[in-house]
């Protein structure tokens, strides 16, 4: 046989951790077996639950519900009048004052055993005072007069109440110690800063360009219509206010961009042709401008484009910005072209020219304002919108007023005045403060009606 030799560690080891084991398995029996006993070898287990005897809680409602029934039937105080009660009544409030004693007592009686109760908490009422039971615990002579009647379930009770009581009653917490939580104040972001505006020259389609794309959800770009001479209403056969320069414009407008805007006619009273809103008013309004098409920017900078003759007149109060030109050149991102009857028949607008347009895309988050290098049939520039991504687009003024202006320099010049042109504002060039305050308010419009100019 072979002898083995037991390593000295290994005994110390093994000496040391098999009474530990037999110590925690001998534990772990007397936890599961004898839960009794858990308690006195850990105290911190302790259960702090309370045993329910339910008959003895249906006794003490049924109690309670009799006192509540014995309170209900004494007479009210404060109720009769300066002068002294009858016989009779004095008889009655002297006989209720008694039963309620009596009841009083023999409640005092029966509870007296009852765990947490002191048979001195509770007293007597005097004939004078309507507190009940619970109201009359340890209150002086200020809490009675102060106490509200024919409360039954008072707050003033005795702080020292059993489990028991404390699950038959159940005081109500006073209303002024109902704690309001301060309201929640988000705090204030910083303005979302904005974009300066995208001015490109590219080519597309052969065609050579210069493309402004304005975003619509920038929160610092603004589209805003200057008319000459700094005037508040366009020229209409009723007055004028006459024609500026290009550069008189762009000087004074201070624009990221600076373009013209739509047709005016060659005579003397330089009348604006179609309605125009800028700022949410209107620079020219009348009913029977039915020609031509309208881009216009409602409410959360929404773009619309409505052709009068073929849609139906627009609704220019929910216009922010407004501007009637045409023709049309494409709708719902199809190439539709009806200059005729649009109410055009100039040869200018109709034949080959100098072209400029303007135009969005489905997704109405973009306008793009744009200014042809060559000359163009209103055919082949709506081909170039369209390749561009419009889903919608017109013809804007063009001929001898074909103009655009950059960061304040003029990149095409117009060979006459004009009578309105188109302002675009960015983060570098910001707009005024009224036209920004105006657009908000613009937005809190709930009908957004507009003031006719005249």
């Amino acid at each position: 046989m072979q002898n083995y030799q037991t390593d000295p560690n290994t005994a110390l080891n093994m000496g040391v951790t098999c009474p530990c084991i037999l110590v925690a398995f001998m534990m772990l029996a007397i936890f599961f077996v004898f839960p009794e006993k858990r308690h006195e070898l850990f105290p911190y287990l302790k259960e702090y639950r309370v045993k329910i005897d339910f008959n003895e809680l249906q006794r003490l409602r049924d109690e309670e519900a009799e006192k509540r029934a014995l309170i209900s039937q004494t007479p009210q105080t404060g109720q009769s009048t300066s002068s002294s009660p009858t016989s009779e009544q004095a008889t009655v409030d002297t006989t209720d004052e008694n039963n309620i004693a009596s009841s009083n007592t023999s409640a005092d009686d029966s509870s007296s055993n009852e765990p947490g109760q002191n048979t001195n908490d509770r007293q007597e009422t005097s004939p004078d005072t309507d507190q009940t039971e619970n109201d009359r615990a340890k209150s002086d002579s200020e809490e009675t007069n102060s106490a509200t009647n024919n409360q039954p379930n008072a707050n003033k009770r005795d702080s020292k109440l059993s489990p028991l009581d404390k699950l038959v009653y159940r005081p109500t917490v006073p209303v002024a110690a109902i704690l309001t939580p301060p309201l929640y104040t988000p705090p204030e972001l910083p303005p979302r800063k904005g974009k300066a505006l995208k001015f490109v020259k590219t080519t597309l389609k052969g065609v050579p360009f210069y493309q402004a794309t304005i975003d619509l959800k920038d929160p610092e770009m603004f589209l805003s219509i200057e008319l000459a001479n700094k005037a508040d209403q366009a020229n209409t056969v009723a007055f004028t206010h006459g024609d500026e320069g290009f550069e008189s414009f762009v000087k004074r407008s201070r624009g990221a961009v600076v373009q013209n805007g739509t047709f005016f006619s060659k005579d003397n009273q330089k009348r604006v042709m179609g309605n125009m809103v800028n700022s949410g008013r209107y620079l020219k309004y009348s009913q029977w401008e039915n020609y031509g098409t309208t881009l216009g920017i409602k409410k959360n900078n929404v773009p619309e484009m409505i052709t009068a003759r073929i849609e139906g007149q627009p609704d220019w109060s929910q216009h922010w910005f407004s501007l009637t030109c045409g023709p049309r050149l494409v709708t719902n991102g199809e190439i539709l072209i009806d200059a005729e009857k649009e109410g055009f028949a100039d040869s200018h607008v109709l034949g080959v020219g100098p072209r400029c347009a303007i135009g969005y895309p489905a997704s109405k988050d973009k306008i793009y304002l744009v200014t042809f290098l060559m000359g163009l049939s209103l055919q082949k520039e709506a081909e170039v919108m369209k390749a561009m991504g419009c889903s919608d687009a017109m013809n804007l003024d063009g001929g001898a007023s074909k103009a655009v202006a950059h960061n304040g320099a003029v990149v095409v010049p117009a060979h006459r005045p004009l009578t309105n042109v188109i302002v675009v504002y960015d983060t570098k060039f910001p707009a005024p403060k009224p036209l920004i305050s105006s657009w908000k308010e613009f937005q809190k419009r709930p009908d957004q009606q507009l003031g006719v100019s005249y």
